[in-house]
């Protein structure tokens, strides 16, 4: 798959198997390239991230796979990260159906960073936030 490939997801595909493994409602794409995401809830008061990774070669499986345990070990070890969350049906942080590979991520907490404001590169606490 090139760099910036966008494969097509079929939405509605998209919102049925949140709502089967997570029970959460997907809202808007926030960003598509070589993954879909997606704003998500649960009851109107909790927030998520849906990440949808089309598979069409099964090349992405174990990056993913990395990236989730990652994720989880970071967690474990007391840093702030939006962690995987354990679909309902399967009990595994990722999902994979058909040629779609799905994670929901919590939602992060503060404000978003804006990397123009250079305030990411200055700022102590941000810059050790990051790994500075």
């Amino acid at each position: 798959m090139p760099l910036f490939e966008t494969i097509p997801v079929d939405v509605e595909q998209v919102r049925q198997l949140a709502r089967d493994h997570w029970g959460v409602e997907v809202g808007e794409c926030i960003k598509t390239s070589q993954n879909h995401t997606f704003l998500a809830n649960k009851a109107t008061t909790e927030r998520f991230v849906l990440r949808v990774t089309p598979d069409p070669e099964n090349k992405r499986f174990d990056c993913t796979e990395l990236e989730v345990a990652l994720l989880e070990y970071l967690h474990e070890n007391k840093l702030s990260v939006c962690t995987a969350v354990k679909s309902s049906v399967t009990a595994s942080a990722i999902v994979r159906i058909d040629s779609l590979i799905l994670c929901l991520f919590t939602f992060a907490t503060g404000e978003p960073v804006v990397f123009t404001d250079w305030i990411w590169m200055t700022t102590r606490a941000i810059v050790v936030g990051l790994g500075g």
